[in-house]
């Protein structure tokens, strides 16, 4: 559709984009614009009717009011209504949002990795097989619930119980307390071997007192899939984080007397998902809200992984976004009960000011799968195998 585009100037960017009232999207592409585009009123699925109106302050931009109310808005009315979107959410339950986001981000999407943490091996050195078969269990069924194909659990209380059973020393993720969406993620993953599948290079050199490298070590190291994001550094792009240098400078007391300065360069040459993450909290709980710019698609050699969730960090409370099977991003708060609002492309993401401020600057962690692997139907089935590691 060519009708319907409204020419808006981009507060960041600081260049016309073009905002489509109907389809609730934006694009930097230069659209037509009909000044005399007739535009009719709507009804929503509420039967209630809203009125286009021609802005004096925007330059005649096309804006919607709510009849015999004093409700206005940019957005097409058809996507107002948050409950009318079949999209099954987890209900908060005593500081809940850090599973409920991370559960959102991790699982709505239906993926090979995924996939083997519900139906896969599992590590029991962490605890007894019954007790993490009942975990891995009970997050299947909060996979199934949120991907909409069952409706068997409303929240994590079940799933609390079940971590209860498996409680480990200083670990405390079955109780209400507030707790960090980051270390909950580690927590789960720690359970299944598949999160260690990520495959590091590391070369390490070490140099005499004149800098000149006189010993060389090299080795592959199967590491979590989580990336750590150093946000003491100057870089700020996530790509960045995929090759990463450790130097020590020159050492007061030299190892074995002969070694000044140890280098060691590590990157990532393979995994089956890849999460960055950001603490964006200390031990004092301060908050730094370092700018992150977050690519949609991240080339690993010759695979590219794709954005999928995002977990953002808001001053004791834990959101997200994430994508769905079409393209389509949406905002979940699940406090002080579900709420759920269509943010449209990545695209149209970063072009909203306040949600690019969310996710650049309070993001925590950032979920990225491969990109072949989005609607591959096989993952969506609830029969389980064991897929081959």
């Amino acid at each position: 559709m060519n009708h319907g585009y409204r020419q808006f100037i981009s507060k960041t960017y600081k260049i016309p984009y073009y905002y489509n009232i109907y389809n609730d999207t934006s694009t930097w592409e230069p659209k037509i614009i009909y000044d005399n585009e007739k535009i009719d009123n709507i009804i929503d699925k509420d039967g209630k009717i809203w009125i286009p109106v021609s802005s004096k302050k925007f330059e005649n931009q096309i804006y919607w009011h709510l009849k015999n109310t004093n409700k206005n808005q940019w957005s097409f009315p058809i996507y107002t209504n948050i409950n009318k979107w079949n999209k099954k959410l987890l209900q908060w339950t005593g500081n809940s949002c850090y599973c409920d986001s991370v559960l959102q981000c991790l699982f709505y999407l239906p993926n090979y990795f995924t996939h083997t943490i519900l139906h896969g091996p599992v590590n029991t050195s962490t605890c007894s097989s019954k007790a993490v078969t009942e975990i891995q269990s009970e997050l299947s069924t909060i996979a199934d619930t949120i991907r909409g194909n069952v409706t068997k659990t409303k929240d994590v209380r079940k799933l609390r119980s079940k971590l209860e059973k498996c409680k480990r020393k200083s670990e405390n993720f079955h109780g209400t307390e507030f707790r960090d969406a980051g270390e909950y993620l580690g927590y789960l993953l720690d359970f299944f071997p598949i999160s260690n599948t990520k495959v590091e290079i590391e070369d390490k050199y070490y140099l005499d007192i004149n800098n000149k490298v006189v010993k060389q070590e090299s080795r592959t190291i199967n590491s979590t899939i989580t990336i750590n994001i150093d946000l003491n550094i100057k870089s700020n792009n996530l790509n960045d984080f995929l090759k990463q240098v450790e130097d020590t400078g020159k050492l007061e007391e030299p190892i074995e007397g002969k070694y000044y300065r140890i280098i060691t360069n590590k990157k990532i040459e393979a995994a089956p998902y890849l999460v960055f993450e950001a603490n964006r909290r200390d031990m004092d709980d301060n908050v730094n809200d370092k700018f992150i710019n977050i690519p949609e698609n991240i080339n690993l050699y010759e695979q590219i992984f794709i954005c999928v969730g995002i977990v953002i960090y808001v001053g004791a409370h834990f959101v997200c976004v994430f994508r769905d099977e079409f393209g389509i991003w949406w905002y979940y708060n699940d406090y002080p009960s579900p709420k759920i609002r269509r943010i449209g492309s990545f695209e149209n993401m970063l072009l909203n000011d306040k949600i690019r401020k969310m996710i650049s600057t309070w993001g925590t962690l950032y979920f990225y799968m491969k990109n072949t692997e989005i609607q591959k139907k096989e993952w969506t089935n609830l029969e389980k195998k064991k897929p081959q590691l």
